[in-house]
């Protein structure tokens, strides 16, 4: 049975977040490989919607977390120190 939803409504029920350009990259670079395997180009939000999916089941993924904040904060700390 196909949506009733418009793309419209369903780009509405979206959040937009800020990535950092290299994890964009890469994440297109994911896009790449799905759209080989499928013979056809997914959506960006399909694409990253899989990868939190995965991600979420991951064990120890807040403890990864925190360790790439920290890492995010150590290096914005070190670029503002003057040698």
């Amino acid at each position: 049975m196909a949506s009733t939803t418009s793309p419209a409504a369903r780009r509405d029920a979206m959040r937009w977040v800020p990535v950092p350009e290299e994890l964009f990259q890469a994440t297109l670079k994911v896009r790449v490989q799905v759209q080989k395997q499928l013979q056809m180009r997914p959506d960006l939000s399909v694409v990253i919607g899989a990868m939190l999916v995965r991600a979420l089941e991951t064990e120890g993924l807040a403890d990864a977390v925190t360790r790439h904040a920290i890492a995010q904060l150590q290096r914005s700390v070190e670029a503002t120190v003057e040698p």
